[in-house]
C-alpha cells in the first residue's frame, strides 16, 4: 500500500514504524534518548520536515479524542 508514496512520505512512513516497532523503548521510557537516534544525523529543517509529515501519519492513525459534551 506504501508502494505508490513518493519519497518523502514513503522516508516519514518508514520512520514513523522506527518510531513505534519497539514497544519496549516506551515501556523503558527510553523514547527521548530513540528519538534523537533516529533524528542525530539531520540538519534542523530536515528533521522538521520529517517530523511534520510523522505528525500527518499519526494524527491519521490515532486521532486526538473527542472532548466530552460540556467539557
Amino acid at each position: 500500500m506504501v508502494d505508490g508514496l513518493d519519497p518523502d512520505n514513503l522516508t516519514a512512513w518508514r520512520t514513523y514504524g522506527q518510531l513505534n516497532a519497539h514497544r519496549w523503548i516506551w515501556d523503558a521510557q527510553c523514547g527521548a534518548w530513540w528519538l534523537g537516534e533516529l533524528f542525530k544525523d539531520m540538519d534542523p529543517d530536515e528533521r522538521d520536515e520529517r517530523m511534520a509529515r510523522v505528525d500527518v501519519i499519526y494524527d491519521v492513525l490515532h486521532p486526538p479524542k473527542a472532548k466530552a459534551h460540556g467539557a
